[in-house]
């Protein structure tokens, strides 16, 4: 079953609050490594593996880059910012697991608490 967001995630319109979009957007810009402001499909498997600590199959990243940006192409910053909008109004512990596999506790609370 899906767990709602606390507000501090999500403003009351439902998108990503500015700080945590702001996490998100050096999170996106480390994983960026060719630095062409997309994440490639090899960038987004990378990514995809230091957080959950497996290699995801060809056809979940398919299926996650066609619901999320329409492509298998790779995640622009927005499509980042729109996989983490619906991942956190849905799966909101997920989101609270991914921030904790890259930050440490003190960092979350420090960077998008307070």
């Amino acid at each position: 079953m899906a767990t709602r967001a606390p507000i501090s995630f999500l403003k009351p319109d439902g998108t990503l609050t500015d700080k945590l979009c702001h996490l998100l957007k050096e999170i996106f810009i480390t994983f960026d490594k060719d630095q062409d402001g997309v994440l490639s499909r090899e960038e987004l498997k990378h990514y995809f593996s230091i957080l959950s600590g497996v290699q995801l199959s060809e056809e979940s990243l398919d299926l996650t880059m066609l619901m999320i940006s329409g492509n298998i192409i790779g995640f622009t910053l927005t499509d980042f910012f729109s996989f983490y909008e619906y991942q956190t109004h849905h799966y909101y512990n997920e989101t609270m697991k991914d921030l904790s596999r890259l930050y440490n506790q003190k960092t979350i609370q420090e960077r998008l608490f307070t």
